[in-house]
């Protein structure tokens, strides 16, 4: 999975709608399944600020987000499996 992170502030590009999008924590990021496709959304967004004189910059990151909810979800099991032990004794 790919993020797109704003350089000048560290937040991440989530898209809103058709032509509306906001910078949020990377939790919120909206995910690219392929590089490229995250690289050329980056690069509008480049473009649509460098006109106005923002020196703002947009990386393409890799994240592994399955990292993430695989240990939130061992985490889960593990909390059922003391609540069913304790409820059984």
């Amino acid at each position: 999975m790919y993020v797109i992170e704003n350089t000048a502030n560290g937040r991440y590009y989530r898209k809103l709608g058709v032509e509306t999008h906001q910078y949020t924590d990377i939790g919120q990021a909206t995910t690219f399944s392929k590089w490229k496709k995250a690289k050329q959304k980056a690069d509008i967004l480049h473009a649509a600020i460098s006109p106005i004189g923002e020196q703002i910059n947009f990386e393409v990151k890799q994240h592994k987000f399955y990292v993430l909810k695989n240990q939130i979800w061992q985490k889960l099991v593990s909390n059922l499996i003391l609540k069913w032990r304790n409820s059984n004794d």
